[in-house]
């Protein structure tokens, strides 16, 4: 694998949050050739979109392409507050933003995540023929989604799948849910 793009995304119309811009050049630092995606609303404030160009970021408008279906079962089964609503909802855009510009896989980073490392260099070592998203745990029931690699859009489908389904019947943040959707041997410890 070589240049895996890299997908970050902001959910909400607000001012653009400064620390994305560290967040990305510490990227781009390590990673000089990998294509970084920014995904926000159009109704974005203050974004310097000129700065993002100059590292090297594209900028995908989250109401540019079309929500997957289990995109839109989320929010009508949804019953968490805004923060845990987003913190999940960021994954549905993901695999939309992996659809849209047809990407075979790819990392999601949060935004206030820092990366000293190349993800290309990272995932060659860990992959190694597996076909699960790979995250970190900080116990055996949660995942941390804060650094994820997603080998396959159908592994995230998968994964966006059990997000949905599982609103309508548990009410529980996207850590608790990633954590159970690991423990079916789904995502690689």
């Amino acid at each position: 694998m070589t240049n895996i793009p890299i997908i970050l995304t902001h959910i909400g119309k607000g001012d653009f949050p400064y620390y994305i811009y560290d967040c990305i050049v510490q990227v781009r630092t390590y990673n000089k050739n990998s294509p970084i995606y920014i995904s926000v609303n159009k109704q974005i404030r203050k974004i310097d979109v000129a700065r993002l160009s100059y590292l090297r970021c594209q900028i995908v408008y989250i109401e540019e392409f079309e929500r997957s279906k289990s995109h839109i079962q989320f929010h009508r089964r949804t019953r968490l507050s805004n923060f845990w609503k987003v913190t999940m909802e960021r994954f549905f855009i993901v695999e939309e933003v992996m659809s849209h510009l047809n990407l075979s896989c790819a990392v999601h980073l949060e935004n206030d995540n820092l990366v000293y490392f190349n993800v290309d260099q990272m995932f060659s070592i860990l992959v190694k023929d597996n076909n699960k998203i790979l995250m970190p745990k900080d116990n055996s029931e949660r995942c941390i989604a804060g650094v994820v690699f997603i080998p396959s859009i159908d592994s995230l489908k998968d994964m966006n799948n059990f997000l949905a389904k599982s609103q309508k019947v548990k009410k529980k943040s996207e850590m608790q849910l990633l954590g159970e959707f690991a423990s079916g041997n789904r995502i690689a410890p």
